[in-house]
């Protein structure tokens, strides 16, 4: 019977305790202060953080180009908002135990067993955050030293059957952003777990690695999110008792995992430019052939973020969702070369109204006095993720309007930009070894649209094998949506036909002998676009209409 483990030894991490004794000759000492005098003059002008005045949280501000078994080294202040968390033994003695990651400027996200020991609760005041630190070892003048003066925590948390595994720590101080410290976003919409299975999410930290050491410097791994059902499957023993839904599985079962004193970190996923937290590192199995480390092959549980957000509010908790800003509306439509921002001021009646229709509204929008179109019945999605970033895949099994023939399944999209429509579609999320058809749409005159087969790989994430290559001149718009219907064939066909048209303007083969429309996702290059999906099928009784839906979250 397998037993979970908390992700932390309770002795601390071996070779990672700190006193403020030192011991030296006073002849040896001054030899070696114009030395060390030196070094830290070095240091200081090569590391010195810069204060940042206008914060945004999810950016890295370091420009450089391993929780972690398997991982790989990270860089200085390339995960600014992950700390270490120390348990203070005496006055002079701290010892590392947990990660967790900066909300903003006075509050810290961990695990709850992170701040519990002998199943009780420790005092805040034995608790140190240390923000900006790459290396356990070596400190420098990019970590700033903050107190904790208040922990909060569910009323069903428990450190003995992780349930509730998540904490927040009030600091005494506020955390002053720079280049190496920042807050992370998190998303203020809850998206489903499922719809992030198969997908990558980056974990950090200074756990224990494949060399059975810990690791002094920061590291990170990439690790896919995985069904509750793999979960099970791979150890019901343990994840029977400890899966809720509350709860997600991630990891490759191939060494990259978080392990020991990774507990508490995030794991992080990155849309639209900016990284989100979306879990905590909770638990995992225990190794067999090692007492008290974890299994590295198999699954680690993360406390689902996304499932507190009620409670973060009810806590008083602030984050920052660039994504959906409350009070705003942002980017609703592309415009020429620059970026639309409305915010609304309504008297209390309007607001009432609003309130009991769910917050939306509709208005006309115009840009430079062109009208600016979209499609009545369709849903909108304008927060598109870049072309190397983590795609939200969305089951088309679930949308309202789905086509289907003997041999068939066909589905009708739309898309608002100047160039470079991507979609990508397949059988399942985007895991490793799986391929998804890669549809890129040009909208100029002389450049040609792309159909590739999309792979990610061990060694490289994004590997395109090209399809069929094909001019489609003038067929996207700035403004005007580009509506077309996307049909896959059980042969391995597909049929890309605008609406009004009965002839397709792209189709092709993949010689294989069967696609599949599951899932759909959509991306972007190097301009600004937004799409539609999940349209009526009928596109005599819903046309193209000329007013945008806002959705506006009342302030």
């Amino acid at each position: 019977l397998h037993t979970a483990k908390q992700l932390i030894s309770r002795e601390g991490i071996q070779g990672h305790t700190y006193t403020q004794e030192a011991c030296v000759s006073h002849t040896f000492a001054a030899i070696m202060a114009g030395l060390v005098l030196l070094s830290l003059l070095l240091i200081s002008v090569l590391l010195t953080p810069q204060q940042i005045s206008a914060q945004q949280c999810g950016q890295v501000q370091v420009l450089k180009q391993g929780l972690i078994f398997g991982g790989t080294a990270s860089t200085p202040g390339m995960w600014p908002w992950h700390v270490a968390v120390f348990h203070r033994e005496s006055i002079r003695r701290t010892s590392y135990k947990c990660g967790g990651t900066i909300i903003n400027r006075d509050t810290v996200l961990t695990a709850y067993h992170c701040v519990v020991e002998n199943q009780r609760p420790i005092a805040a005041g034995r608790l140190v955050a240390r923000a900006g630190l790459f290396d356990l070892d070596v400190g420098g003048p990019t970590v700033q030293e903050n107190r904790v003066f208040d922990v909060i925590s569910p009323p069903g948390a428990s450190a003995r059957t992780f349930d509730d595994d998540i904490a927040i720590l009030k600091m005494q101080t506020q955390f002053t952003y720079d280049d190496y410290v920042q807050p992370v976003c998190i998303r203020s919409v809850r998206q489903d777990i499922g719809q992030l299975v198969g997908a990558y999410g980056t974990v950090v930290g200074w756990g224990w690695t494949e060399h059975s050491t810990t690791s002094a410097e920061l590291r990170q791994a990439n690790v896919p999110v995985v069904s509750a059902e793999d979960c099970l499957a791979s150890d019901r023993n343990l994840f029977s008792q400890v899966l809720t839904t509350k709860v997600y599985c991630a990891g490759s079962r191939n060494g990259t995992s978080s392990c020991n004193g990774d507990s508490g970190g995030g794991m992080f996923f990155r849309m639209g430019g900016y990284w989100f937290l979306r879990g905590l590192t909770s638990f995992s199995a225990v190794d067999a052939k090692q007492s008290g480390i974890c299994d590295s092959h198999g699954y680690v549980g993360y406390t689902d973020v996304a499932k507190y957000l009620d409670w973060l509010r009810e806590q008083g908790v602030r984050y920052e969702d660039p994504l959906q800003r409350p009070g705003t509306v942002s980017k609703p439509v592309p415009s020429d070369g620059s970026t639309a921002l409305l915010r609304l001021a309504v008297d209390p009646k309007t607001k009432k109204f609003l309130q009991q229709h769910g917050g939306n509204v509709l208005l006309r929008v115009q840009l430079n006095g062109r009208r600016v179109e979209t499609v009545r019945g369709c849903l909108q999605y304008d927060t598109v993720p870049g072309y190397n970033e983590t795609l939200e895949y969305f089951a088309t099994d679930n949308f309202r309007h789905v086509g289907r023939t003997h041999n068939s399944k066909y589905i009708r999209v739309g898309m608002v930009g100047p160039t470079d429509g991507i979609i990508r579609f397949g059988k399942s999320r985007f895991p490793y070894g799986e391929s998804v058809s890669e549809i890129c749409l040009s909208g100029w005159a002389n450049q040609n649209s792309e159909v590739n087969r999309h792979t990610r790989t061990s060694n490289s994430e994004y590997v395109n094998t090209p399809l069929k290559i094909q001019l489609t001149p003038n067929v996207l718009s700035k403004t005007r949506p580009m509506m077309f219907r996307l049909e896959v064939f059980d042969n391995g066909n597909v049929l890309l036909t605008k609406d009004g048209e009965k002839r397709p303007f792209l189709e092709f083969n993949d010689n294989r002998q069967r696609l599949d429309l599951d899932y759909i996702a959509f991306t972007k290059w190097n301009h600004e676009l937004f799409y539609y999906y999940d349209c009526p099928l009928d596109t005599d009784a819903n046309g193209v209409d000329d007013t945008v839906l806002l959705k506006c979250s009342l302030a």
